[in-house]
C-alpha cells in the first residue's frame, strides 16, 4: 500500500493535467526507479489477484462441504425423530397390554432419542454459525476486491498518463511553454498600449469637441446679439417692415429678401454685429 502511495505521488508529479505545468523528473535514475516500481507494483497486483481466486474458491469448497455436512445430519436427525414419534405412539397405544419392563425399556430408548435430538440441534447450530462466519468472510472479501480493483483501475489511468509523457524531452517542453508564455506576455502587453493610445485619442476629441460647442454657443450669442441691435436699428430710424424686409437667421447670419436688394439703399448707422455682413436702409 505504500509503494502504491508513492507511486501515485510520483505520477502526480509528472501529471501535467493535475499540476497545471509540465513537471520535469529531476534525474533519469529516479525514472528508472519508478519503472521498477511500476513493474513490480503489477506483479504484486498479478499475485493479489491470484490469491484471491484461491482464497474464494477455498471458501465456496468449504461452504459447500459445510452445506452438504448439515443438510445430511439434518436429515439424520429428522429421521431420528420420526422413529422416536413412531415408537413412542407404538409404545402409548401397547402400553396397557405390554409388562413394566417393556413400558421402561421404551422409556428409556425414547430418554436416549431425545438426548440423540439435542445433540443434533446443538451441532446444526454450530454449524449455522460457521456457514454464517464463512458468508460473512466471502462478502469481505468481494468487498475487498472492489476495492481493489477500482484502485487498481485509477492506477492503471495514472500510469497510461505517465505513459504519455514517457520518453519525451521535458525540458524542450519547458523552452516551448516559456516561449509561448513569452509570446502570449507580448501580445497583452501589446494590447494594453493599443488601449492606452486609444483612450488618449477619445480625451483628444472630447476635448476638441467640448471647444467646438463653446465656439459654437458663443457664436450663436453673437449671432442672437446682432439680430437684436439690427432690430433696435430698424425700430429707431421708423423702418417699416413692409418697405424693407430684412430676415435675421441667428444661426446662418442676415439673408436680404428679393424685396430689399431690388431697391436702393442707403447706409444706416451703427453696426449689426459679426456674421450680418452689409446693413443698409430704403431711401
Amino acid at each position: 500500500m505504500a509503494k502504491m502511495h508513492r507511486l501515485r505521488h510520483e505520477l502526480v508529479q509528472h501529471n501535467p493535467s493535475k499540476k497545471g505545468i509540465l513537471a520535469k523528473p529531476s534525474s533519469d535514475e529516479k525514472v528508472e526507479e519508478l519503472e521498477k516500481e511500476v513493474v513490480q507494483l503489477h506483479y504484486e497486483i498479478e499475485e493479489q489477484r491470484q490469491v484471491m481466486s484461491k482464497q474464494r474458491a477455498l471458501y465456496q469448497m468449504r461452504e459447500g462441504r459445510i452445506r452438504a455436512t448439515y443438510e445430511r445430519e439434518y436429515a439424520a436427525v429428522k429421521t431420528k425423530l420420526n422413529e422416536v414419534q413412531a415408537a413412542y405412539a407404538i409404545a402409548s397405544a401397547g402400553a396397557s397390554g405390554e409388562s413394566a419392563n417393556s413400558a421402561q425399556y421404551l422409556r428409556k430408548q425414547l430418554q436416549d432419542k431425545q438426548g440423540e435430538i439435542m445433540d443434533a440441534y446443538t451441532e446444526r447450530d454450530e454449524l449455522k454459525e460457521k456457514l454464517s462466519l464463512v458468508t460473512g468472510m466471502c462478502q469481505q472479501l468481494s468487498s475487498w476486491k472492489v476495492a481493489k480493483t477500482k484502485e487498481m483501475e485509477e492506477l492503471q489511468v495514472d500510469l497510461a498518463k505517465y505513459e504519455q509523457w514517457r520518453g519525451r524531452d521535458m525540458e524542450k517542453e519547458m523552452r516551448q511553454l516559456q516561449r509561448e508564455n513569452d509570446q502570449l506576455a507580448a501580445v497583452v502587453e501589446g494590447m494594453r498600449g493599443d488601449v492606452k493610445l486609444k483612450e488618449a485619442m477619445m480625451k483628444g476629441m472630447e476635448k476638441k469637441l467640448e471647444t467646438m460647442q463653446r465656439s459654437l454657443a458663443k457664436e450663436q450669442t453673437l449671432k442672437a446679439d446682432a439680430y437684436e441691435k439690427l432690430s433696435t436699428t430698424l425700430e429707431r430710424h421708423s423702418i417699416l417692415p413692409s418697405a424693407v424686409t430684412a430676415v435675421v437667421d441667428p444661426f446662418k447670419g442676415v439673408r436680404r429678401s428679393s424685396a430689399a436688394s431690388s431697391r436702393p439703399t442707403s447706409a444706416v448707422g451703427g453696426r449689426g454685429g459679426k456674421g450680418r455682413g452689409e446693413d443698409g436702409a430704403v431711401a
